[in-house]
């Protein structure tokens, strides 16, 4: 089964990790404006566009005059530093401006198999990039350097080029001035990708255009903010599985609490923050309201990271920039004036939809310095040495290192520890390589004593990937979770109305729960059979805490019913499931949980968390001093 996540990854990443310092004002620049961008193709992509034919010569012309662009007969394309050859044909479109530097084509498709078959060999022509997936740079000694737009919609593909009159190598061979090109070339591409949106994509699909950006911005109308509302609010009625968590909920009164406060006049960023707010009355993490990407992008998070212990909340780490303003170790004592419990309580806590309260509070301490623009937030708190202190934050450009650099992670890791003990770290599993380098691994693992698999990173993506691992462990089959979802019948409904009384068979049952909301399609257990002609018969520790999420712990749920028992660590994040994905008016998007997963048995660690045989904690101390006692205990475990 497979738990999806939104990936909210922009191209400000590559740009941070490779930018010079000394053009940080260029950097900054030009990640806010490319994320307007991101906003404008992720609408695009969900949107099926009206063909060209279907658009009258008048809008045409006057599109292709606002965007500087004319038909093409070439029949060649330059794609990233390639090119595709194309035969003519009444579905494919290739424009040009005039001085030759931007391209724009749009192929057009009626069976989705066909659309398949010529992404796979468009995309095959991008090879390797700076950048990420849709929006990227290429760079390059013998080409010049281009900026490129590469997606497909439901029925089109969209390719977008545009040639700079330099060459480089990456991001650090970019001066000033090529800077300045870029962001204007930006601002060029986001026009023709706005009028793509004007002119071909639907009326009803217009509401979920970007609204909040710098280069088009719109504020939604008061119909489309109860629009979204109302959207998210019926998928929530109809599919949410979780309402026996939330029981002094009534989801009912919710629709009615809320509807004149998205009437009010607000802006974008007012309106999702009240959408957080009621996504956060149901108290789960597979719920979520996202933001648009520009609305995130006009943030900033200061480089300080904290973490709750039994005693109140310390910094462990901050960037340079911080180092000598707020020492590590310090203890955060109010926040604005507030105690910071306080503050917690009443500035973030309600915009968080988790199921425990140690995830909330793991979320608000990461939360607690989102700035936006214009805004500030003044911290109080006590030194190591016992000196009470008070530091301003505002919203500005850091570009300094983390005091205590970030451990590199990627999807999979191995290293050999003392004592013969192999350690495996497997941060992932949205992705089937993982289970390829496992498989690579594997007969090198039964020469070690004891593995320990190390998931305490690991935030899901698709339970049958950790299955496929695990089954070369067991020595017999073994049970995944249960789970359940709700079955809607709208005639059921409707009988439902007139039961009264104790259902006296079970269609009629079937009815009055309908009719209530309340009537579950129950699936039993998948039994899982192990690979017995190629078993790894090693002793097996796992390694959880808080960021163990959602088909990660789907694993521990299969693990356990294997018969590994032995885990150490922290509650895991307590949250599984199906989500629902939708647009949001303005360029966002939400999720709901559409299924209720379970241990075979029926015990529920969906808002608990899976407890660790083993539970290790570490102290402050053992923080700053960047000690790893879960997995050090790991190792001592016979």
């Amino acid at each position: 089964m497979k738990h999806l996540a939104i990936l909210l990854l922009f191209i400000s990443t590559a740009l941070s990790a490779q930018m010079p310092m000394e053009f940080s004002d260029q950097q900054s620049t030009v990640r806010k404006n490319i994320s307007e961008a991101f906003s404008m193709i992720s609408y695009l992509k969900e949107c099926k566009l009206r063909p060209i034919s279907s658009i009258d010569s008048g809008k045409m012309n006057e599109w292709l005059e606002k965007t500087n662009l004319n038909y093409s007969t070439d029949p060649s394309v330059r794609i990233a530093n390639d090119t595709l050859h194309i035969k003519p044909s009444s579905n494919k479109h290739l424009f040009k401006s005039n001085d030759g530097l931007y391209t724009v084509y749009m192929e057009e498709f009626e069976d989705t198999q066909d659309l398949n078959v010529s992404w796979e060999a468009i995309r095959a022509l991008r090879k390797v990039l700076w950048g990420y997936w849709d929006y990227y740079f290429k760079f390059d000694t013998a080409f010049n350097a281009s900026l490129n737009v590469m997606f497909h919609s439901s029925n089109s593909i969209i390719v977008m080029q545009r040639v700079f009159p330099f060459t480089a190598l990456n991001y650090d061979d970019i001066t000033k001035d090529q800077w300045k090109q870029i962001d204007e070339t930006n601002a060029i591409m986001m026009n023709i990708l706005k009028k793509v949106g004007d002119l071909l994509t639907s009326e009803s699909d217009k509401i979920y255009a970007p609204t909040n950006g710098k280069l088009f911005p719109r504020q939604l109308t008061s119909a489309e903010r109860i629009y979204g509302f109302v959207q998210f609010w019926t998928e929530v009625k109809y599919n949410f599985a979780f309402f026996d968590q939330v029981p002094e909920l009534n989801w009912d009164d919710v629709l009615l609490e809320y509807v004149p406060k998205f009437a009010t006049e607000q802006s974008t960023a007012d309106y999702y923050k009240l959408l957080t707010e009621v996504c956060a009355r149901l108290h789960d993490g597979h719920t979520n309201i996202y933001n648009p990407f520009d609305l995130n992008n006009a943030k900033y998070y200061p480089n300080i990271e904290l973490r709750s212990f039994d005693d109140g909340i310390y910094v462990v780490n901050t960037s340079a920039k911080y180092q000598n303003s707020i020492p590590l170790g310090s203890k955060i004592t109010d926040v604005n004036g507030d105690a910071v419990n306080l503050y917690l309580k009443n500035h973030l806590y309600p915009y968080i939809s988790a199921s425990t309260d140690y995830i909330k509070t793991g979320i608000a301490l990461r939360n607690l310095f989102e700035i936006p623009e214009n805004e500030k937030i003044k911290l109080g708190f006590v030194t190591p040495t016992g000196k009470q202190l008070a530091y301003q934050l505002i919203n500005e450009q850091d570009t300094t290192s983390w005091l205590i650099p970030e451990p590199k992670r990627s999807q999979f890791d191995f290293e050999t520890l003392d004592n013969q003990t192999a350690w495996l770290k497997i941060n992932t599993f949205d992705t089937e390589t993982v289970v390829d380098k496992f498989v690579a691994l594997k007969d090198t693992l039964k020469n070690f004593n004891k593995l320990i698999i190390d998931l305490r990173e690991n935030g899901g993506g698709n339970s049958s990937y950790g299955y496929e691992i695990l089954k070369y462990f067991s020595k017999k089959p073994f049970l995944t979770s249960k789970w359940i979802t709700r079955e809607h019948k709208a005639a059921y409904k409707a009988w439902g109305r007139y039961v009264e009384g104790e259902p006296t068979d079970p269609s009629e049952r079937e009815c009055l729960l309908t009719y209530q909301g309340n009537f579950w399609h129950v699936a039993p257990p998948d039994t899982i059979v192990p690979y017995y002609d190629e078993l790894i018969s090693i002793p097996l520790v796992i390694l959880i805490g808080n960021n163990t999420a959602s088909a990660a712990e789907d694993f521990l749920i299969a693990a356990e019913n294997a018969g590994f028992t032995e885990t150490v660590g922290d509650l895991t994040f307590a949250s599984t499931g199906q989500p629902l994905f939708f647009k949001m008016p303005g360029g966002g998007s939400a999720r709901v949980c559409t299924k209720k997963d379970t241990y075979p048995d029926g015990r529920e660690f969906v808002g608990y968390g899976v407890k660790p045989k083993h539970l290790v904690k570490p102290s402050l101390k053992d923080v700053m001093e960047k000690r790893d006692v879960v997995l050090e205990y790991a190792q001592k475990l016979k």
